[in-house]
């Protein structure tokens, strides 16, 4: 009987975790390849979707805490997306000390175009299995995010 930890037919691709980190990373690199013509880091397409899904300006501190990210990396990256245009500092009108960030036209109309993007990616790495297969595989990821919440 074959362990669950391992493919079958082949004893090389190590456990289950390692072959599902193998598959993120691959995921992972073609999204990349598809934020390059739009000049834009993997971190800063983060800032800028994490910010486009909130709807409306976050504190500096919070973007960071929802990329998960010190705070100091987090002003690196708004210190960038500033300087292209997408996104502007306004003072907090609730704390006069605090910073929002918040999306420029350009950076609403970018993080609509790194969506688009990482999705097109995504579904032509996934296009190598049949829709059923994408669909039982995306309803069992769906229930391991479920369960292990």
């Amino acid at each position: 009987m074959q362990s669950p930890e391992r493919s079958p037919g082949n004893s090389d691709t190590g456990t289950l975790a390692d072959v599902f980190m193998t598959v993120a990373r691959q995921v992972r690199r073609r999204q990349m390849h598809a934020l390059e013509p739009m000049g834009i880091n993997p971190s800063q397409a983060r800032a800028l979707r994490a910010l486009a899904r909130a709807g409306h300006p976050l504190r500096s501190g919070e973007l960071a805490e929802r990329l998960r990210i010190q705070a100091r990396s987090g002003t690196d990256v708004i210190d960038g997306l500033e300087a292209g245009g997408l996104v502007r500092r306004e003072p907090d009108p609730a704390d006069r000390r605090a910073v929002q960030v918040e999306l420029t036209p350009a950076g609403v109309e970018l993080a609509k175009q790194i969506g688009a993007a990482q999705r097109s990616a995504s579904a032509e790495f996934f296009a190598v299995l049949p829709a059923t297969e994408q669909e039982a595989l995306r309803s069992l990821l769906d229930h391991l995010t479920e369960e292990c919440q």
